[in-house]
């Protein structure tokens, strides 16, 4: 019987020259002004790529048994396992030797800006079925659990928590939503076999329900989409189980609710609980983690300001303005990067840069000209460039007068001495009429981290300046 259930990346220019190329079918009919003539850069070659996995790094200072707070910049983010393959699901992100030799793999995890820590206890054998109560920290035990929990988490004071444990023996990966503040719970393997109190929680009355506050939805379409065969799920109506399972459920989303205040320096902003299912192998287990981890860092970035800052200032654009309400029609894979304006793509996923045509060109059966910029890194304050003419606010600015100059240029709007000269290869864009065009086009992706801020000038009717061209909304791509 199973009873934990129901018994700071730095891109390069001459990366980016190799990287933002692109190219798209454009169709050829009557363009509303001639192009200036313009040279082309020849398109280059294939670049050298990386290996996926991060070199292991040692923890930003040593943490002894990971009490005490750490001297790291970033916040955290905490993973804590149970039982196979939950435990070995989460293994690379422990900061511990001991349990983790081929070492710590959580400092800035991926370029992402977070320290990611897992914390599990050991069985023997590791693969085992009846595995018992194990040893280290977060022993299936309610007292263990209960003295380790708080402490290992107040020492990292993080700002998302996932927590693990085996659920049935499938293939399943399910998103619990329901922790309860029970008064009633199945014996652990050593007295006292029950939570001490009971309920944990005196703060609510018993059986009080503390929900999830994981994206759980994205999650499982994730998890569901990454060819791993496996089952994701979310249980809406039932409950964590009543074990150790439920019990460390209830002290993730307890801590979340205690430090949910935004002006609390520890904010804690999404906690909730997956049930791997004991059949899940410990390679695909190890992954489904990972795109959990990545789907929970992009949840939590449109909550808190990312690491590294967004464009939120400068990134609205204005396409649209002069007629009503603006309009996204600047895409990375089909998004405009959340509240914070930041996409982050995985290395060796598909990458497509796309432009919608403005409304107020449709159906004129022409074709629209822009000028889109992809500068390095994330602009600052002082990178915020109000254009003249009442075009409004722009990240880094058009070329002449930029704060800096972007690493490639893609641009049919002529008009060189202000703009610059296009430099992507192939020829300059146009947007079909009333439809999109991907401007870079790369299904097998990129191998290599960069951080790029993208941002255009396009042809549109409905501009708030002085003549029908508009700033875009802007984004930052981040592939790691």
């Amino acid at each position: 019987m199973n009873l934990s259930r129901r018994t700071s990346p730095t891109p390069l220019l001459a990366l980016l020259f190799l990287v933002l190329l692109g190219s798209a079918a454009l169709a050829q009919s009557g363009p509303r002004m001639n192009l200036e003539d313009e040279g082309l850069l020849p398109r280059l070659g294939p670049f050298p790529g990386n290996t996926d996995v991060a070199p292991p790094s040692p923890p930003p200072e040593p943490i002894a048994g990971f009490r005490g707070a750490s001297s790291s910049p970033r916040r955290a983010i905490m993973l804590a396992g149970y039982w196979p393959p939950s435990n070995e699901a989460i293994r690379r992100f422990s900061a511990s030797p001991q349990q983790n030799p081929g070492g710590w793999i959580g400092s800035n995890w991926e370029g992402r800006g977070y320290d990611v820590y897992a914390f599990f206890p050991e069985f023997t054998p590791a693969n085992c079925s009846n595995c018992g109560q194990g040893t280290g920290d977060l022993e299936v035990d309610y007292q263990d659990t209960t003295n380790d929990f708080f402490p290992l988490a107040d020492s990292i004071e993080p700002v998302a928590i996932i927590t693990f444990s085996r659920g049935f023996i499938d293939m399943s990966w399910e998103l619990e939503t329901n922790q309860f503040n029970r008064s009633n719970w199945i014996g652990d393997f050593t007295a006292p076999f029950f939570p001490t109190p009971s309920p944990p929680d005196a703060s609510v009355p018993a059986g009080t329900l503390r929900p999830t506050t994981l994206p759980v939805n994205n999650i499982a379409s994730a998890v569901n989409s990454a060819g791993l065969g496996l089952n994701s799920y979310v249980c809406v109506n039932g409950d964590g189980g009543g074990f150790l399972s439920e019990f460390m459920a209830y002290l993730g989303v307890w801590y979340q609710s205690i430090h949910s205040a935004p002006n609390d320096p520890a904010r804690c902003v999404a906690a909730g609980h997956v049930h791997v299912g004991g059949n899940v192998s410990w390679p695909n287990a190890r992954e489904a983690a990972r795109v959990t981890l990545r789907t929970v860092i992009d949840h939590v970035n449109t909550i808190i300001e990312p690491p590294g800052g967004s464009i939120a200032s400068c990134g609205p654009g204005a396409v649209n303005a002069g007629c009503g309400p603006t309009e996204d029609v600047l895409f990375v894979n089909g998004s405009v990067g959340g509240p914070a304006r930041v996409e982050y793509v995985n290395r060796g996923a598909p990458l497509t840069i796309s432009m919608s045509e403005p409304s107020s060109m449709n159906g004129d059966g022409m074709q629209t000209k822009l000028c889109l910029y992809a500068f390095q890194g994330i602009p600052t304050p002082a990178d915020e460039v109000l254009l003249p003419l009442g075009f409004g606010p722009m990240c880094f600015g058009p070329a002449s007068i930029a704060t800096q100059q972007p690493a490639k240029t893609w641009n049919s709007l002529g008009r060189v001495p202000k703009l610059g000269p296009h430099t992507a290869p192939g020829a300059p864009p146009l947007i079909p009429d009333s439809t999109r065009l991907d401007i870079v086009n790369l299904p097998m992706g990129l191998n290599q981290t960069i951080q790029v801020t993208l941002q255009a000038l396009v042809e549109d009717r409905c501009s708030q300046g002085s003549f029908p061209v508009s700033v875009t909304n802007g984004l930052v791509l981040r592939v790691d």
